[in-house]
């Protein structure tokens, strides 16, 4: 093999290892775009679950004080 075609050789795998470098920087963003997404939905998540608690508390509540309102209600009637 002559100088020149070892040459070719040796920037066609520049080549190739510089786009396996532009693929894994892609990647490495991709995996950093679905980390923060994640993040995001987790927090979502626990914010969905502190409503649903305090919806269920005040459901608990309302249940209470209806009742109370149907104990008062039967011993007006009497």
């Amino acid at each position: 093999m002559t100088v020149a075609s070892l040459q070719k050789y040796a920037f066609a795998d520049n080549a190739i290892v510089s786009g396996g470098n532009a693929i894994a920087s892609g990647c490495t963003a991709i995996a950093s775009g679905c980390t923060a997404i994640a993040s995001a939905c987790t927090a979502i998540a626990s914010a969905c679950y502190a409503i649903a608690s305090a919806c269920y508390a005040i459901a608990s509540a309302c249940t209470a004080i209806a009742s109370s309102c149907t104990a008062i209600a039967s011993a007006c009637k009497n």
